[in-house]
This record gives structure tokens, sequence and C-alpha cells, in this order.
């Protein structure tokens, strides 16, 4: 029902009982239409693109609804009734004007995904590292600019995008987390990473590039089960050849660099030792 002029739904959607998914995207709702809430079999809403009013209330509560999009709504702040919604567990406030998120959004207990990219988010409350179900944290082109050490608590966390904010330094803690499969911290101001970076051993992705690193940090070393590396257009001088004893690596980034002269022999051993092998690598 998307790109309509609705402002509200039939009475008779009710008897759409079977329904679990709706799409009402870039229409004139302000919230969450009161006659959704009572189809129990309901679990995805797009709502992207209305002019959400972020205090208007939830009317009747909703156990089923689990993934909500609000893309795209002018949103300042975080809608009142998605704090009404204990079931979500997947929110997407792409493309808004948030500057911050409210500091009891750990109510949202059984959230996995929340992705708040291309906003104005300065700061991430307490509440936000007691999310502790969540997997997926899409916080891309915001105006972070610093991680809290509660970021350990995040035992679940899987996927954590933080490019293109405004962060100096990663906590040491962030290496406390067991299951980061993929770290996006490229487009910053980073010129290290903490030590413990190398006990992240599942961790498949490492973007670090556009960043003001002047060397390789050598924890990187240590991540064997590295698919993906990117440490491109930064001021690294040095290259070291003990990249190539990560097995695992599928994708290398190394480009935009101004590396020595003992480097440029470097990469020509490293282009004689790629040669043939099943990897993308871009010097």
């Amino acid at each position: 029902l998307n790109q309509n002029q609705l402002n509200s739904l039939p009475k008779s959607i009710k008897k759409l009982k079977g329904l679990t998914t709706i799409d009402i995207n870039d229409n004139r709702f302000t919230g969450l239409p009161p006659r959704l809430t009572k189809l129990k079999h309901l679990s995805e809403v797009g709502l992207s693109s209305n002019p959400i009013n972020p205090d208007e209330p939830l009317a009747v509560r909703n156990d089923s609804i689990t993934t909500i999009r609000l893309n795209k709504c002018a949103l300042g702040k975080l809608p009142e009734f998605l704090l009404q919604m204990p079931s979500l567990e997947n929110i997407q406030l792409n493309r808004n004007e948030l500057t911050a998120l409210p500091e009891n959004i750990d109510t949202l207990a059984n959230l996995k995904q929340l992705t708040a990219y291309i906003n104005k988010i300065e700061r991430l409350p307490q509440g936000f590292y007691r999310l502790h179900n969540l997997e997926i944290a899409d916080l891309y082109f915001n105006k972070i600019k610093v991680v809290d050490p509660a970021i350990s608590h995040m035992k679940n966390l899987n996927i954590l995008y933080l490019s293109s904010n405004e962060l100096y330094s990663l906590p040491p803690e962030i290496g406390r987390l067991p299951n980061l499969e993929m770290l996006y911290v490229h487009h910053n101001r980073l010129s290290y990473l903490p030590e413990s970076i190398g006990n992240l051993k599942q961790l498949r992705v490492l973007h670090i590039h556009h960043n003001y690193f002047q060397e390789l940090p050598a924890q990187i070393l240590q991540l064997s089960n590295l698919e993906d590396l990117d440490f491109s257009s930064n001021d690294i001088t040095h290259l070291p050849y003990e990249i190539t004893n990560l097995g695992k690596l599928r994708l290398l980034f190394i480009q935009q660099n101004p590396w020595d002269e003992a480097s440029l022999a470097t990469l020509e051993r490293m282009k004689e030792f790629y040669k043939g092998k099943e990897i993308s690598f871009n010097y």
C-alpha cells in the first residue's frame, strides 16, 4: 500500500488474520495504525517516509511485531511507541535527524538488529550497551566521538558498523566481544587500535581504511580467521610481509599508502605469493 495518501486503514483489515507483513511506506501515517494491533500474526511493518509524530503513543499493545522500518521520516528522536513494543527484534531508523538514542532504549530487551545510519547521533547512551541480545549495530555515518568501555557487555554482537563517525580511538574492551565477526571503522580519525583487537578470534572482516594510521597495527596479524582486510588510504609506510600468514584472506586492500623503498620490494614478493591464489589483492 506504499506511495498513496493514506492516513488510516479500514476496519476490514482485521479480517486479514494471516497477514504477516504490511508495507505502508510513503503515506501520511503519524504513528503505528491502531488497527494493525488486531493482527496477531503480523510481524513486519514498513512505515518509512511517513510524517511520524515521535510523541504519539501506542494505542494498543501488540506483541507479534518484530520488525519495523522508520527510514526517512525526519525523526529528531526515537518515537515513543517503539519503546512500548518489547517484542521488537529489528528496528530501522536510517536517514533521519536523530541526535541521540534514549537512555532507556534497553527496554527493547529482545532487540537483535538496530540500524540508524546517516543520522546525527553524537553519543551512545548506557542503555545502548545494555542491549545484550543485539547482534547487528549499524551506526554508519553519524557524529559519534566515543565508544564506552561498557561495549564489553554486548556479548552477542556479531556485526558493528561505526564507519564515517568522529572516533579518535576504540576502547580496549572491544577485544572482549567473543562473537564479533565484522568490524567497520573506516572513515574516522583513528591512528591506532587497542592491543585487545588481537583477541577477536572470530573476526572475519576488518575495514580501517581512510584513517590516520602510520603503521599497520601488529595485532591484526593475530586474527587468524580474517577473510577481508582493508587498510587502504592511510599513512602507512611499512608493509609487513607477515600478512601472507593470514591464510584465510580472500580480500586485501592496501592501496594509497606511502610505502617506503623496502616495502615496495615486499609488495613485489606479496604479488608473487598471491599469484594464482583465490584472493583479490588490491595494491
